[in-house]
This record gives structure tokens, C-alpha cells and sequence, in this order.
């Protein structure tokens, strides 16, 4: 079995902005905004009522990734996803390839059609 782990780096931003910011995976976007220096520390005082907002906006994920030959001339290549947040739209090299409604569960998308030899890019929509 081949295996890419997307763990890791990945970029960020609020889809209403133009700037994108370092993201970790697995991680949140409070983390993120956090480590950016976006946000104020949600656990300090009244804080988290100042950053409640940050849950209306929707915001998207990316990175790019390579892929092998060996892994094209695989009968399938799946996309496996753990714990995404509830409304999220996955798409690789500008293709849908998923939809997720509910965080507390795993999702499996057959891929294949949609990677190139080489560089790739997934990217993630989550919608508040």
C-alpha cells in the first residue's frame, strides 16, 4: 500500500481575504489565527467573546503535494479524511472530489481521476 500523509503545513485564510497565513493539520482555525498572530488568546480573560465572530466566516485549506507514478497505476487512490469540521468541500487540482456534513465520523473519496504525475494541489472550503 502507498501512502501520502497531508499532515502538516498548510495554508489558510479567511475566504472574505486575500492574505494567507501558515496552518497546521490536524489542528483548528483558532489555533491558527492564534499562532499568526490574528487573534487574541481566547482563554485569557473575555477574549473568547471577542473572537466569536471568527465562526461566521467560512475559510479554506490548502497545500500542494507530489505524486509518484507508482501510485497512478494503482487501481484506486483514496483520500482518506479524519475528524474535518462539519461542512467542508474538498477539491483536488480544482475538481470536487467530497463533501463532508458531520465532524464526529471519517470520510473515504476515491481520488484517482482527479491527481496528476507530480505536483498536486488539495484544497478545503469549510463553510460556517
Amino acid at each position: 500500500m502507498l501512502k501520502i500523509d497531508l499532515n502538516g503545513i498548510w495554508n489558510v485564510k479567511n475566504t472574505l481575504e486575500s492574505e494567507w497565513i501558515m496552518g497546521t493539520v490536524p489542528g483548528s482555525v483558532y489555533s491558527d489565527l492564534l499562532k499568526a498572530g490574528k487573534i487574541e488568546d481566547p482563554f485569557y480573560r473575555d477574549n473568547e467573546d471577542k473572537i466569536r465572530e471568527i465562526s461566521r466566516f467560512d475559510f479554506e485549506y490548502e497545500r500542494k503535494f507530489n505524486v509518484g507514478t507508482d501510485m497512478l497505476e494503482c487501481d484506486k487512490v483514496f483520500l482518506q479524511c479524519d475528524g474535518l469540521d462539519t461542512l467542508a468541500e474538498i477539491s483536488i487540482n480544482g475538481r470536487g472530489v467530497g463533501e463532508t456534513c458531520n465532524m464526529h465520523r471519517f470520510y473515504e473519496f476515491d481520488i484517482k481521476d482527479s491527481l496528476l504525475s507530480g505536483e498536486n494541489n488539495i484544497h478545503i472550503l469549510f463553510r460556517s
